[in-house]
């Protein structure tokens, strides 16, 4: 019940207009998390961290790596489902 999914599509331009319509329209939230399947030196995160500074961002990602993929779909599936354990410990704590 505490938690709002945003999909960013559009990465350039950056939509900030519509971002920061967002968070108007959440304007309760105390939280505001990134979250990425990529390594956190890797994806969209750097760019946005850059350009969009409404927010303060907490990161949800993948440690830093030097390969964009795991190599394995078993490894990359246990870490995809970490990346969803850790967003729902972080509503749990905020409930």
């Amino acid at each position: 019940d505490n938690i709002a999914l945003v999909r960013l599509e559009q990465l350039y331009p950056l939509p900030e207009n519509e971002l920061n319509a967002i968070v108007k329209k959440y304007d309760g939230a105390t939280n505001h998390i990134w979250i990425q399947e990529e390594p956190e030196n890797m994806g969209a995160l750097s760019y946005v961290l850059r350009k969009w500074r409404t927010v303060q961002l907490d990161v949800i990602a993948r440690p830093s790596s030097g390969s964009p993929a795991a190599g394995s779909p078993k490894v990359h599936d246990r870490r995809h489902n970490a990346i969803i354990d850790k967003l729902l410990e972080n509503a749990k704590q905020l409930a």
